[in-house]
């Protein structure tokens, strides 16, 4: 597309569906977003799972599908103790 003195201007991008940047995020804001609704959603499980269980971590493991020593890892990460 060529625009008089290297300018493109509203009206040459007649056609075209155009979002103003602060709409946009980047893919890296995007993957940080799903990395926290992630952990926040694991962190509920446990959480929950563990009131369920009387924080047994042997009832909890079991039902969450992890072993053991990965749930203390992750109470200790989520400061779920």
């Amino acid at each position: 597309m060529l625009s008089e003195n290297g300018v493109i201007k509203k009206e040459h991008l007649a056609g075209f569906q155009v979002e103003p940047i602060s709409h946009l995020e980047s893919k890296e804001t995007q993957k940080q977003d799903l990395k926290s609704q992630n952990e926040e959603l694991e962190k509920k499980m446990i959480q929950d799972t563990l009131t369920k269980y009387q924080f047994n971590k042997t009832k909890t493991a079991k039902k969450l599908g992890i072993t053991r020593a990965t749930l203390y890892k992750k109470i200790k990460l989520y400061n779920l103790d």
